[in-house]
């Protein structure tokens, strides 16, 4: 092998190794509360967000939120019991809000997720996600994926 391709190489991954070292810190969301409401458009390519026009009035930029026909404190459980780490605030409106740091397997970067669990009468609930990368320009689709994936561990959660 070239030594211009070993160096190259050796330096890549010293900077990889470096980039991961840095996006470190705690995995206990830090910090005040998101307000979905605060939410304004964004062409970023490392976040997601799911959302209806009520909960984010500021911004268009989401895919529809989740609907589910269960009550908005037994989908708040199941989400606790999916992320045991989370940290959960209940509104006076009837909200519930739930924030957690989603740690990547490889790079182990962290990324904040933030929920909201409107009640939607008595036995129906929205879920607005919101996750993003906190560093780089792309999550090559990472932070959709970690929505949709917690959307379907919380349809077969409550399912069942």
């Amino acid at each position: 092998m070239p030594v211009q391709k070993t160096i190259f190489i050796v330096v890549a991954m010293s900077c990889l190794f470096a980039v991961s070292a840095c996006s470190g810190g705690p995995t206990i969301p830090e910090g005040d509360w998101l307000s979905f409401s605060a939410l304004e458009e964004g062409a970023s390519s490392n976040r997601a967000l799911t959302c209806t026009p009520e909960i984010c009035p500021s911004t268009s930029d989401f895919e529809p939120a989740a609907e589910f026909g269960v009550p908005a404190d037994r989908l708040a459980d199941a989400v606790i019991q999916i992320v045991p780490e989370a940290q959960r605030q209940e509104m006076p409106n009837g909200d519930i809000r739930i924030r957690y740091v989603a740690v990547t397997a490889i790079m182990r970067f962290r990324d904040d997720v933030d929920l909201l669990i409107r009640p939607e009468g008595e036995n129906s609930s929205v879920l607005a996600a919101y996750s993003r990368s906190r560093v780089g320009r792309s999550d090559l689709g990472k932070n959709a994926s970690r929505i949709d994936a917690l959307v379907k561990r919380l349809e077969d959660a409550v399912a069942g």
